[in-house]
Formats: C-alpha cells, structure tokens, sequence
C-alpha cells in the first residue's frame, strides 16, 4: 500500500478530475458508494472527520495486515516481510521502522485506528490488541493479601456478547490511567493489571460475554482504598461500554471473595446479584455460594465501612454496620470520655447494655495495647451492632439523643453525635426524619 493507494478525500477528488475535470462532486460520490457496495475501494472516517479512500483493500489485508499480524503458525506468502513481534506498546519509530518500504505509516495508524486494530497509547505509542500476549499477567496467591472485592458486568441476554472494541479500549484507558506501559507483564489479550495503593485487574471472558473487576488489599487498613479502585475502575468501565458498545444491556454482580481468595478461575468464581445482596441483608446477613457450597456474609462481599449501597437503600433502616469510617471516626472524637482520672465508658455502655465487667476488660485491654486497639467507643460500638440481630441507625439515633436520660446522669442527650448522624445522610442526599 504506497502513498498513492490511500488518499485523503480532497486527494482523491483531485486526482478523478485530473483523469476528467468534468466529473460533479454528486456524482463522484454517488459513483465512490457503488465501488464501496463492490468492494473494489474502501472509505474510512477517520477522527478528525476527514475521509481516507482505500483503493486497494484486498492487497491492504493480504500484504500488510495479514502477514504483520499473524500468528507464529500462519503461512506468510511474502517472507521479506516480516511479522511484528508481541509486545503491549509499539513506539511510533517502531512501526516506521517496520512499515516504511510498504506503506505511509501515519495513514496506517489512522486506519488500523479506525478499523479497531490499533489504539494510541499517546501521541509516541501504540497499542495492537491482537499481538498482546496470551498469557494472564502474574496474580499469585499471597497471604499478605487478606482483602477481596469484585464486581462483574455482564451482557443481560445469555447470546449477547461485547463489541470487540470495548475491552481494547477499555485496557488502554486503563494503561493510561494507571501508567501501564511497556510491561508485559501486566497486560494481555484478555486482563489488565494495575495498581493505585490497592492491586487490581481486570479479566474478560473469551466468548466476550462479561468483565470481571477485581482488586485486593493488605489488610482492613487498605479497604478503602479497594473501595476506590474498584469503583473508578467500574466507572472507566461503563464509559467505555457506552462509547464502544453502545445499546448493549448489562447488569452488575457481585462476585464471591471466597472464590477471589481462594484464586479460582474467571469462570469457576460465584457472582451475586443485588438482590440477593439486598434479601440476604434482610435475613440474616448470609449469601450461599452455590459453585463452592459455602456461606458468605454480605459485609465481605461489599467494603463495609466505605460503601454507601445500604444507606442509600435502606436510610435509617440500614444496620449500622454499614456506618462510613469517616463518620465512625467523628462519633469516637465525641463519644470517647475524657476526665482528669481517665477514661470511663460506662455510661455509653449503659446506653447500649453492655455489661459493665465486659467494659472494664475492654479498658484495661486498651490501656496495655493502646498503640495496637482501637478505642474502647468504637469497640463498643462494634459490640452492640454484633449483640443484636438488627441495630439500625433509626435506634442509634434514639439513643443519642436519650443518652442522659437513659444513664440518669441528666435531662438532655447528645446532639453533637445526633448532628453526625443526621449530616452522613444528608451528604449522602438521602435523609429523611427519622
């Protein structure tokens, strides 16, 4: 393909109307489809809205992308051209390199580009999906990793399947969000991994059917920062969907973080939707996983602590153990009792029923391991959550607000914790009184 078999638009015309000036820009249109419909040329829209005319599309595929993109097994009729080798980023020069006896390489980015052969990385390289190795980049087992997340959007219908850009353009979106360059090891034709504070990856299926977003972490110090990969990942994700397969009908699952630990494979790992999600938070708090046969507690599966799902959903209703971090955090500032003796805890586990030898226990432990612990406060408020089948913030709320009366120590309650309460959903823009 030289210079003179591809032409820009306006490069085309003027050579039609040197062979006849006569020839009408309509009727050169009208007469450009017709070889299209045979055939016989190629027209590609390119980016910039400009238009390429391929005069020779059989020799195009049989001479340039045949040969530099098969496979090690393929026949090559032409052997001085070589194949390109597998490699996650082609660097412009590269491919100059490689192609500058056969074609004009800017027009052949253009329309590998244009084809979804090819993505730009950026204006220096170049990403070829089909020549990315085969190979899963490394995910191994590790017990420094104790945190498993994982959500999986899929194609609603059984038969549908994902255009066959999304998940290339998908990867490169990712590789530049991450700064995944020339890393084999990181990408192949059907996972990429990354890393931003957490580790993720994310997997697609052959048949093109599903996207599995996984990320893990080391330890519950790192849950929030799985809760922030996971969720700018699915959201690079579904703006992908939409400029690449746009009209296809997903749904988001949630997948079993005993299968993500235990390192199974894509298709063996156990997926819940939300409303199983939602029943089993309902119940008693328990999903069964039907491939491994095991129970799973809902505040695993999702990153409890960091995400809103059930506040949203559920407002004052929803167990508080759910209760943001953040907020946990601002309730212990305000609720843990200083005095000139010390700490005393009683009144709040009053408040909550906890008996008092279970608080001084609490204390003293907190007081040999104070580096290590969290705050007796927020202990207790773990143990009250834990002691009931169902303590919601409509009841935590109450309490706050009684807190003197119920410990008989006064008349008023605690409206700086109420306060807490009330602005978490506010900020989440779902309060309603309680």
């Amino acid at each position: 393909m030289c210079i003179r078999d591809s032409l820009t638009w306006s490069a085309y015309k003027n050579n039609v109307r040197e062979i006849d000036p006569r020839v009408e820009d309509s009727f050169l249109q009208k007469a450009t489809e017709f070889l299209v419909d045979c055939g016989e040329i190629y027209l590609a829209r390119l980016a910039n809205d400009d238009i390429m005319v391929v005069l020779k599309p059989d020799w195009l595929c049989s001479n340039i992308f045949g040969p530099a993109f098969a496979n090690d097994t393929m026949f090559v009729k032409d052997r001085s051209f070589s194949r390109l080798g597998h490699k996650s980023v082609y660097t412009v020069t590269e491919l100059n390199k490689h192609f500058q006896k056969v074609t004009d390489v800017q027009l052949l980015l253009q329309l590998l580009q244009h084809l979804g052969l090819g993505y730009a990385f950026n204006c220096e390289k170049f990403v070829i999906p089909s020549l990315l190795p085969n190979d899963m980049p490394p995910w191994d087992k590790s017990p420094v990793f104790t945190e498993y997340y994982g959500q999986r959007v899929k194609c609603s219908g059984d038969v549908d399947i994902f255009a066959a850009g999304f998940f290339p353009g998908l990867q490169v979106c990712l590789m530049q969000e991450f700064a995944i360059e020339a890393n084999l090891s990181r990408v192949s034709r059907y996972a990429v991994k990354f890393t931003s504070g957490a580790e993720g990856m994310v997997l697609l299926t052959v048949e093109r059917h599903a996207v599995d977003i996984i990320v893990r972490g080391k330890g519950q110090q790192q849950r929030g920062q799985c809760f922030q990969l996971l969720t700018k990942v699915l959201k690079l994700t579904y703006i992908e969907l939409q400029k690449r397969s746009p009209g296809t009908c997903v749904v988001t699952e949630y997948l079993s973080p005993h299968d993500l630990r235990n390192h199974m494979m894509p298709s063996d790992v156990y997926s819940y939707t939300e409303e199983a999600l939602m029943l089993a938070e309902q119940t008693d708090g328990l999903l069964v996983n039907k491939y491994s046969v095991c129970q799973e507690k809902v505040s695993e599966t999702l990153c409890s602590g960091h995400d809103p799902k059930f506040l949203i959903i559920l407002k004052w209703n929803c167990d508080v153990k759910w209760m943001l971090e953040t907020v946990k955090e601002k309730l212990v500032d305000l609720l843990e009792p200083v005095s000139c003796i010390g700490l005393d805890h009683r009144a709040l586990a009053q408040a909550f029923k906890i008996c008092e030898q279970h608080v001084l226990r609490l204390q003293a432990t907190h007081h040999c391991m104070q580096a290590r612990t969290m705050s007796v406060t927020a202990t207790l408020l773990e143990k009250w959550s834990e002691g009931k089948h169902v303590s919601t913030f409509g009841e935590l709320h109450k309490i706050f607000k009684d807190l003197g009366r119920i410990t008989g120590l006064c008349d008023w309650g605690r409206e700086d914790a109420v306060t807490v309460l009330e602005e978490m959903f506010l900020t989440l823009d779902v309060f309603d009184a309680v």
